[in-house]
């Protein structure tokens, strides 16, 4: 039986959202200087259009009055589209957090409000002991802490419900969908029965159909159905795992077992690959080819007795015979979810479930239909020419699409039909938007005509009658092989017929090889649980790192080699990149230990990707952020033109070193991952990886903001050094937490002070920024580097500095009516002379000229001198901008007025655009004009404007009679990357900013394909051109088996537990591991769903059956309990010897007879090396936190190297030194501590 009959491809319903939080907008961040006269009729629509609607605005939803109908959906995102499509005037609030929405459509009241997946689970109803069990009862998903935020979604249904006079029901058209309305409308509304919207896509019509017309009941075969299959996975999984649990008591043992109707099969399929491994027995085997006219044919067996071989030695000639065939190949069907699975991981190395994943991501986005069906038919009704016409705008292949009637498959599914596009577009990311072109191409490709190839072989029969066969295929029309991708590759072969002299006779021997142990890749395909899609980029790909630009090959050449995982070489490095976090789009400093390459698959596709400001190449399944509203991770090939992907402007350098963990001063302590005071407790200090420190992009920042608004506190006067910060702005908040843990690795500790806000370095931090910068007290000038300068300045002017615009009313330039801004102008009053003359100093070190005037200011009545720097004029401004900038909010002020429509400041927006044009490579004025759509003289003017910032050269090409000038850029900046990018494109987020696609090609890129591991949450880094993309991920399998300890290895094979546990069970109760345990439940489950009538009987009957089922297997059980514990004890005897064993480091140089092994104390939760002959030798080592395991590495000092695993965190690699002692003064400063502490007190 195919695994897939047995293992579900998924068994929960999943929930995938991202949003973009709404930036504020420019003209609420922008401090006017001199207003002109306001239209403040139109400033009040504005707000009223931006404003958030206050909780007063809510409606009364605790009100008992039956006044509303109510429409539940599966998810937010449902609820949304549901809500959009009813009306266009729908308004959204929120309540704890939760989102509904209110509309009138023809004169009802309607709220629209979801769930998130499943409010519900089921449990064992208390007071039941031992197994089995059977008496279950469904209750809320919050009382499980994991789910609590499922509560806040429970009460607002619950209160909604109370004042609905009609419900609904809109979730998911599937069993799982049905079961979740169901347990809203008994458990919370208190209703029995609801109409059903039935959809299967979230598109405006569709929609609207289906509110007019909904089903008048549930529909109960899905919901009785979903239910069954609920109850049985729940007593199987708690008595089976019950029952294992109580035969390994029965031995006087304890061990945290489990098996399920999954969890059985599963494991049972890899104790039997590990079975035919090891009684598998190598034979010789021998191929034989013979080569005619320059043609290699191939002998059609394979030779296995070695003197047969003599009965080709001597062949010499033959008959051959060539033969053709025109052959034609139809479109393949339309996808349903199990061919969608199939194909994407065969195309695109997507796993079934996380295809499942993200087509249900593009159904709540509109744009497929509805995925979990099993219908391969494309019905009139959905109008497929429609959608075609629809799709063209955006797929040039819609031309091939030329069938009246499509090619359709034999199964079809009532409840939906097969998985199409509806024509709608979004903006996707780089892994939704693979998956999307895929199910737009196989749906073109059913409209579209055959291919037609010809089929040639090549026969030649030997004297003895030996028989070699050649093939070859010729492709005369590609047909639907234009669109979708085929493994129908062309060999061309020679036509060879008649007698022929056979020029040579050779041998290959080989061996027959044992089957292949499971690898992670391997298990995931078998199961279809999870995604191990290699997804790369191209050895030229420049990736940019610590501020350079560096190749992909070039980081994995100067790499240290780390293991071989089949195909995959892998390298450890250690660089740092920018990331985005993929939740809450944070952006950060993160860093690469890994680097991998493998070699180009055939057929494997390679694209082409350009951008204004990037050109870039990758395989076609690489993941890029897509934005059209929301950011989405999308596959490039299912990129189109004019997508937009993100790019960001975050800047990061590193320079000299400054600080390393040798210069730590005594009090310190290393805890773990951490170096901390050796007196302060649990409290933070900094993070080992974040040593050596050097000058940064972070540290210039920090000091910066220091000088400018930073506070400093001496050891007298607080026992320690505190370096602290104080701010009014959140925003400021954040830019100080990201930087000081870009520093140091951990964030700093802050204070709410009602709404003023202090950021404290703790002491460990304080003390190395006072060693390094003892200028810090006292704010006195120091050494900036002159690559840091600008970061410095950066800071300072976020810490005290100002941009400001005057507003000069309206005005006209080209008959375009427009807001006219004066320069903006950058301004910071300091009372301290010596620290303005220095900043002014530096100013003048980036060239931005500047002047100081002397003022008098008045603050709380006192009177005192003051100096204000000023940058005004569009030229240092914009140098100003290029040079240093803000991180705060005044970066859009500054570029706000940067941007307005005055003449120049166009003269700046075409020069961003002149800039990415050059970028690619040398353009006359005359080919310039043309591809931007402006004036030769527009041109030349923004050229003049490059001149001045020395980025543009210049040569006179052709002969004299036609010569003309070619402009390149001699300069390429990053500064000026992320400057244009700020004035040409729109903006996400802060440092987030969205660029078109100019073209899409493939490329023949033939070469090794690379890619860096990065940190699970911010999966992603810059390469030229600061384009985000996304890293390859692998994530282990089948995690409950391995936790348990029945798996092991990267090559998967059962440990002795996991063996002994198969063995015993096949020994006595064969049905818990039988395949159709699974087969069964689903055939029940799918004749209560095609029911018409009693399925409340049948649910019964169903469950029923299976309690008898588990009480036979418990008596069976029971009666071997004691052997079956046994076995398995017996297994985890030996699994603890084999740990034991993978666990010993080194002979132990105290006793010198036993040896040193990492060892787990459940006392304190930690792990310690112990010696193996405890109690007699006491040797014992602490050990930092984490999962400790050790590597098959030696430091150079020949100690062994072993590694921590902490959940969240990067594996850390470290040397274990029994020799190590603590600093001989430790003591005697620990006392000197404590007396200084009661000296104070």
């Amino acid at each position: 039986m195919a695994v897939e009959s047995f293992i579900p491809i998924s068994e929960s319903k999943i929930t995938v959202e991202k949003q973009v939080k709404q930036k504020p907008s420019t003209k609420e961040l922008t401090t006017i200087e001199k207003p002109g006269k306001i239209n403040e009729e139109e400033v009040e629509n504005k707000v009223k259009k931006t404003r958030k609607p206050s909780p007063k605005a809510n409606p009364k939803i605790e009100a008992p009055k039956k006044d509303i109908t109510l429409i539940v959906t599966e998810k937010p995102q449902a609820a949304l589209k549901i809500a959009s499509a009813l009306s266009s005037t729908a308004r959204k609030y929120s309540e704890n957090n939760v989102p509904y929405y209110e509309l009138e459509r023809e004169n009802k009241k309607i709220i629209v409000a979801s769930a998130v997946g499943h409010l519900f689970n089921l449990t064992y109803v208390k007071g039941q002991t031992g197994w089995p069990i059977f008496n279950l009862e469904w209750i809320p998903s919050y009382e499980n802490k994991s789910a609590f935020f499922t509560k806040n979604y429970y009460m607002l249904l619950k209160k909604l419900g109370k004042r609905a006079k009609e419900v609904l029901i809109a979730t998911d058209y599937d069993v799982e969908g049905e079961l979740i309305g169901w347990n809203v409308l008994r458990f919370i509304i208190g209703e029995k029965d609801a109409k059903r919207m039935k959809y299967s896509t979230l598109t405006k019509p569709e929609l609207e159909k289906s509110y007019e017309n909904p089903m008048k009941t549930l529909d109960w075969g899905q919901a009785f159905a979903g239910e069954t299959r609920h109850k049985i996975d729940w007593l199987y999984g708690i008595n089976l795992s019950r029952a294992l649990m109580s035969a390994i008591k029965q031995t006087g043992s304890f061990k945290i077992l489990s098996i399920g109707r999954v969890q059985g099969p599963t494991l049972k399929i890899i104790v039997d690959r590990d079975k035919e491994i090891e009684s598998f027995k190598s034979q010789p085997y021998w191929q034989v080819f013979a080569k005619v006219k320059d043609t290699e044919l191939k002998h059609v067996k394979d030779i296995f007795k070695k003197e047969e071989l003599e009965d080709f030695k001597n062949i010499k000639n033959g008959l051959a015979e060539t033969t053709e065939k025109e052959e034609s190949y139809l479109p393949p069907h339309p996808f349903d979810l199990t061919t969608l699975q199939r194909e994407a991981y065969a195309h695109l190395r997507i796993s079934p479930s996380r295809t499942l994943q993200l087509a249900q991501s593009l159904y709540l986005d509109g744009i497929i239909s509805y995925p979990r069906t099993s219908s391969q038919k494309i019905p009139k009704e959905i109008e497929p020419k429609k959608i075609i016409s629809k799709l063209s705008k955006v797929f040039p292949e819609t031309k091939l699409a030329i069938r009246d009637n499509p090619i359709e498959g034999e199964k079809s599914d009532p409840a939906h039909p097969s998985v199409f596009p509806t024509g709608e577009f979004k903006e996707l990311n780089e892994e939704e938007e693979k998956l999307y072109s895929l199910i737009v191409k196989r749906f073109l490709a059913c409209f579209s005509p055959d291919a037609k190839v010809i089929s040639k072989r090549i026969q030649l029969i030997s004297d003895n009658d030996k028989k070699f066969t050649k093939n070859g295929l010729t492709i005369i029309e590609k047909g639907w092989t234009n669109i979708y991708p085929t493994s129908l590759e062309e060999e061309h072969i020679p036509t060879i017929n008649g007698q022929v002299n056979v020029d040579k006779i050779s041998f290959e021997e080989k061996e027959t090889q044992p089957p292949k142990r499971y690898t992670p890749a391997s298990l995931i395909t078998l199961l279809e649980k999870k995604n191990l899609g290699t997804k790369c980029l191209t050895s030229d790909t420049k990736i940019i790192t610590s501020g350079k630009e560096i190749s992909l090959k070039d980081i994995f050449d100067s790499g240290d080699y780390h293991n071989k995982d089949g195909k995959i070489e892998i390298r450890k490095i250690n660089i740092k990149t920018i990331s985005m976090n993929k939740n809450g789009h944070k952006i950060a400093v993160k860093k690469s230990t890994l680097i991998s390459r493998r070699k180009k698959v055939e057929g494997e596709e390679i694209i082409n990707l350009e951008t204004p400001n990037s050109t870039f190449k990758a395989t076609q399944d690489h993941i890029v952020y897509r934005y059209d509203g929301t950011i989405k991770e999308t596959p490039i090939k299912d990129l189109k033109i004019n997508d937009k992907i993100l790019t960001l402007t975050t800047k990061y350098e590193e320079g000299e070193k400054l600080f390393e963990i040798h210069n730590i001063s005594d009090k310190y302590k290393i805890k773990g991952q951490e170096i901390v005071n050796k007196f302060g407790g649990s409290k933070k200090g900094i993070m080992l990886e974040s040593l050596p420190i050097k000058w940064s992009t972070s540290l210039s920042w920090i000091l910066g903001y220091y000088y400018g608004d930073g506070s400093y506190s001496n050891p007298k006067y607080s026992g320690s050094h505190q370096l602290y910060f104080t701010t009014t702005e959140k925003k400021a908040l954040k830019l100080l937490k990201a930087n000081i843990k870009n520093i140091f690795g951990n964030e700093p500790y802050c204070y709410d002070l009602n709404g003023k806000y202090k950021v404290n370095c703790n002491s460990i931090m304080s003390e190395i920024m006072l060693k390094l910068f003892p200028n810090l007290e006292g704010k006195k000038p120091m050494h900036i580097p002159n690559e840091f300068v600008g970061d410095f300045l950066r800071g300072f002017f976020d810490a005290d500095g100002n941009v400001h615009l005057r507003y000069e009313g309206k005005t006209k330039i080209k008959e375009m009516n427009c807001n006219a801004f004066a320069t903006p102008r950058i301004k910071m009053t300091l009372a301290n002379e010596e620290l303005i003359k220095w900043i002014s100093v530096l100013l003048k070190k980036l060239n931005i000229k500047n002047h100081i005037n002397k003022n008098i200011s008045k603050c709380k009545g006192k009177i005192f001198d003051c100096w204000t720097i000023l940058i005004s004029g569009k030229e240092r401004v914009e140098k100003f901008a290029i040079e240093i900038g803000f991180d705060s909010y005044k970066e859009d002020i500054l570029y706000k007025g940067l941007k307005c429509a005055s003449p120049h400041y166009r003269t700046l927006n075409n020069a961003g655009k002149v800039y990415f044009n050059l970028y690619k490579g040398e353009f006359s004025p005359e080919e310039i004009a043309k591809i931007n759509d402006i004036t030769r003289y527009e041109v030349m003017s923004s050229i003049r404007h490059l001149y001045n910032f020395e980025l543009i050269s210049k040569r006179r090409i052709g002969n004299k009679s036609k010569q003309k000038w070619v402009y390149s850029l001699k300069n390429k900046n990053s500064k000026f990357d992320k400057h244009y990018i700020k004035l040409n494109f729109e903006k996400v987020d802060k440092d987030i900013y969205v660029v078109p696609i100019n073209s899409i090609s493939k490329d023949s890129y033939e070469d090794y394909l690379y890619d860096l591991s990065i940190e699970e949450n911010y999966p992603n880094f810059l390469i030229k051109g600061n384009i985000l993309v996304h890293n390859s991920t692998r994530s282990s399998i089948v995690d409950t088996l391995f936790d348990r300890g029945y798996l092991d290895g990267k090559s998967i094979q059962a440990t002795p537990l996991g063996a002994k546990l198969i063995e015993s069970l096949e020994k006595y109760s064969p049905i818990i591991i039988d395949e159709n345990l699974t087969r069964d439940v689903e055939e029940k489950t799918e004749e209560i769903l095609n029911s018409k009538q009693g399925w409340e009987e049948k649910e019964k009957k169903t469950v029923q059956q299976v309690e008898r089922l588990i009480t036979d297997i418990s008596k069976e059980f029971k009666a071997h309990e004691r052997e079956i514990g046994n076995q398995i004890l017996s297994g985890v005897k030996d699994l603890r010897e084999q740990q034991k064993e993978q666990s010993t480091i080194m002979p132990c140089p105290k006793c010198k007879i036993g040896n040193l092994q990492i060892r787990f104390s459940k006392k304190n939760m930690k792990s310690f090396i112990g010696c193996s002959r405890y109690p007699e030798c006491t040797a014992v080592y602490p050990l930092p936190q984490g999962l400790i395991k050790k590597t098959d590495k030696v430091s150079d000092r020949g100690l062994p190297i072993l590694i921590s695993l902490r959940k969240g965190k990067r594996p850390w690699e470290f040397e274990f030194n029994p020799d190590w002692k603590p600093d001989p003064n430790y003591r005697k400063e620990v006392q000197q501590e404590v007396t200084k502490d009661k000296e104070k007190q």
